[in-house]
């Protein structure tokens, strides 16, 4: 074989690497098969307590009755006020642990404060946006005058877009299930 010869398999080799990078890449972003799976077990489970809680006291004797109402009640409250808010303080812990390996590749949540290619996150409830301390930050979170309240990493994690352009961040197409994003802000509100 000749130098041409090699250098045209070489290539071959690359494109074709590149090429099911991309479509993996794409496939990813149309069918996200993580977050498919990750909150298919998650959302019926909140979904279905209110309806079977309203259905119990029918159905079971009298001394069931009287506790299964003083629990509906304050989850009823809650919704009508904001039910984005309400599932926030639902969310679970351990679930969120599981939705934070999307992250971890970058982000990390250790208490020795060292960052990956994104800043830590321990803490990241309740702190200024971009302000890790130690973390040099290349996007607009950078100027950003806002806490990170539990609804606003929320929103943030639904959409990053807008203000991670031009950094690593920008190929993350953010979470579209509300049970990861309310799981996953639970389980950073979990560490300390």
């Amino acid at each position: 074989m000749s130098a041409g010869d090699i250098n045209k398999i070489l290539g071959a080799v690359l494109v074709t690497l590149l090429a099911s990078e991309v479509i993996g890449h794409i496939a990813d972003f149309l069918i996200p098969e993580k977050e498919t799976v990750g909150t298919h077990s998650p959302a019926p489970a909140r979904a279905a307590p209110a309806p079977a809680v309203a259905a119990r006291p029918a159905t079971t004797p009298a001394p069931a009755a009287t506790p299964a109402p003083a629990a509906a009640a304050p989850a009823a409250a809650p919704a009508a006020g904001g039910a984005q808010m309400a599932a926030v303080g639902a969310g679970d812990a351990e679930a969120g642990k599981k939705v934070f390996v999307k992250c971890i590749a970058c982000h990390s949540v250790a208490d020795t404060g060292k960052h990956g290619v994104g800043p830590n996150l321990l803490g990241v409830v309740g702190r200024k946006a971009g302000t890790a301390p130690g973390y040099d930050y290349k996007s607009k979170l950078k100027g950003l005058d806002k806490t990170w309240t539990e609804s606003d990493l929320s929103e943030f994690l639904e959409d990053p877009k807008p203000l991670i352009e031009g950094t690593p961040m920008q190929t993350f197409a953010g979470l579209k299930s509300e049970a990861d994003r309310v799981n996953l802000i639970a389980y950073f509100k979990s560490l300390k």
